[in-house]
């Protein structure tokens, strides 16, 4: 490869070298303020974080490189007829690879894997989330190797015998490392095709264990004994092979069967009710808000008031709750109206192929007057969006303003806020759990701001695309029913069933769903079946229910295997 050398000094290579140097001086601050004053500008613009730290930590690090190269190349001026020369461009050459592998390793740690590492967070990929500790352990060592290798290559050394003999160490190794290098692979698999992610609560059938997925490392992945408190190390060829229960999916919400038994006299309606309506009247259980609001003021045993100035008592706290979660569920169910409205306009305006100005401008209006009431105006700036998905309509695209609640405490996403801001006022949560609350919202309302954004661009100008604004509208209302926030319960709703009878007793079965097994260090589950079960005790108390001698509970059956399969015992 000829060298790139200058000679506006004269042809003397004292001369072509202070030519070639101040040439290359000069490129750099070319390059240098080409990247501050323009692609710095540019970026700024950018919706994107990653070209922002892609810039920051490529700026400089460039300059450095374009420097030894520089410099390299006027060396060259001189020719390589004396050994000392040989030396210097041997040596330039190695710092030229080393100062490029410090740069990658450096891109590759603080810029893709901290941005790899946010959008895993995001995203439901459990195998990205587990596969990017294992990158971040061997990335960086394998780009630092591979630098080493090209380094050493400058210098002449042949690595030939080195390949060789390391492909017959690793036939050794793999031979005598063969119970380890299977965890290894287990652990790829694991990976690759992953049942549960960091913070999963599993359940080992064949181990009858409850634990959190803490990690998943190379050889071993290591979990939380919830019960004991203590960290459990297993290897990843066993948890390959294991029968387990994954309790955080398909949802955190968590089901609960609890058994009961009165004595065969007793009327099933007047039981069953009892036990749907103390069901209901826990805050912290998954109903129809209307039923729950009805039935919260008769359920007793609830955490009172604290002594700290301030604080209030669970069943408060439980009736704002609920008041703010009708509030909002009266606005999703507006806003799933107004989506259908919004697809039936898109129909409408486009029946005839095409979209005329009064057509676009109709469903510019129903756009913006949507975005306003989810929580977002459009400020009339635009910025460049990098995402595939935004390129198809342009780079381009309107930056929308999120509305304060003291601008319209009536938005969805205000009326969202108040409602998390009371659910993080639960005085059986932890210090800890309030960020659980809050975490998953942020993500959501990003999610409002990217699609709305995309919905608006579609039809502020002429883009071609306006017919999928329906398969926006149809994939916001999904998105609102199934990942935002459940209006109508349903089958969640708590449900009483007679599982058997004979001539003694009836037994029934009370099926409800908590909020969040994760909350309260993963004991919410437990806490709420204590007070069910003893708020049933007090009600049948009362009513008088007449139960079965040999028992009154005959045990539990949860629907994650955390506690005994419950069975009816006839009394003697």
């Amino acid at each position: 490869m000829q060298p790139i050398i200058f000679n506006f000094f004269g042809p003397l290579p004292w001369q072509l070298f202070l030519a070639s140097l101040l040439a290359w001086l000069g490129i750099i601050i070319f390059l240098y303020l080409l990247f501050t004053l323009v692609i710095g500008r540019l970026v700024a613009r950018s919706a994107s974080t990653l070209d922002d730290a892609l810039f920051g930590s490529l700026t400089r690090p460039l300059a450095v490189l374009v420097g030894i190269y520089g410099i390299r190349q006027s060396t060259l001026a001189f020719g390589t007829a004396y050994i000392w020369l040989q030396w210097l461009d041997r040596t330039l050459s190695i710092t030229f690879v080393l100062a490029l592998t410090y740069t990658v390793a450096h891109v590759f740690l603080d810029v893709f894997l901290y941005n790899a590492r946010r959008r895993a967070a995001q995203s439901d990929s459990a195998a990205l989330q587990l596969l990017l500790p294992v990158l971040g352990r061997i990335g960086t060592p394998l780009i630092y190797i591979l630098g080493l290798v090209a380094a050493l290559g400058n210098l002449g050394i042949d690595l030939s015998g080195v390949w060789v003999a390391l492909g017959g160490g690793a036939f050794v190794l793999a031979f005598a490392l063969q119970n380890i290098l299977g965890d290894f692979f287990s652990g790829m698999v694991l990976l690759v095709d992953t049942p549960f992610r960091p913070g999963d609560v599993i359940f080992l059938q064949d181990m009858q264990l409850t634990a959190v997925i803490n990690n998943i490392g190379v050889r071993v992945t290591q979990l939380y004994n919830i019960h004991n408190h203590n960290d459990i190390y297993i290897p990843n060829s066993t948890m390959a092979k294991a029968v387990l229960h994954n309790l955080n999916r398909p949802s955190a919400l968590h089901a609960i069967e609890l058994a009961f038994a009165t004595e065969r006299t007793e009327d099933p309606k007047k039981i069953i009710e009892i036990l749907r309506d103390v069901a209901n009247g826990h805050p912290d259980v998954i109903g129809k808000v209307e039923e729950k609001i009805a039935s919260l003021d008769r359920f007793e045993g609830l955490r009172p008031a604290g002594e700290q100035p301030g604080s209030y008592s669970k069943r408060v706290v439980a009736r704002v709750r609920l008041k703010a979660e009708y509030q909002l569920n009266l606005a999703l169910l507006a806003m799933h109206e107004q989506l259908r409205g919004l697809s039936s306009t898109v129909s409408r305006v486009m029946a005839s192929g095409h979209l005329t100005a009064s057509g676009r401008a109709e469903l510019r209006t129903e756009c913006e007057k949507l975005m306003g009431e989810i929580g977002y105006t459009v400020t009339g700036e635009r910025r460049i969006v990098t995402s595939p998905e935004a390129m198809q309509h342009g780079l381009l695209q309107p930056i929308l303003h999120q509305i304060t609640r003291q601008e319209n405490p009536r938005t969805l996403i205000n009326r969202t806020r108040a409602w998390v801001e009371v659910l993080q006022a639960d005085p059986d949560l932890f210090p800890e759990d309030l960020a659980m609350v809050a975490a998953p919202w942020g993500f959501k309302y990003d999610w409002f701001e990217t699609h709305l954004g995309k919905m608006f661009g579609m039809v502020a100008k002429s883009s071609g695309m306006e017919k999928r604004l329906a398969d926006l509208a149809d994939e916001m209302r999904t998105y609102l029913a199934t990942k935002y926030k459940s209006t109508e319960p349903g089958w969640i709703a708590p449900q009483v069933r007679v599982t058997m009878f004979n001539d003694t007793f009836v037994a029934y079965r009370l099926r409800y769903y908590v909020d969040n097994l994760r909350l309260e260090h993963w004991r919410r589950t437990q806490r709420i079946e204590g007070e069910i079960n003893q708020e049933v005790f007090r009600r049948f108390d009362a009513a008088r229910v007449a139960l079965p001698k040999a028992m009154f509970m005959v045990g539990s059956q949860r629907g994650d295997s955390l506690g005994e399969v419950s069975k009816m015992v006839q009394p003697g």
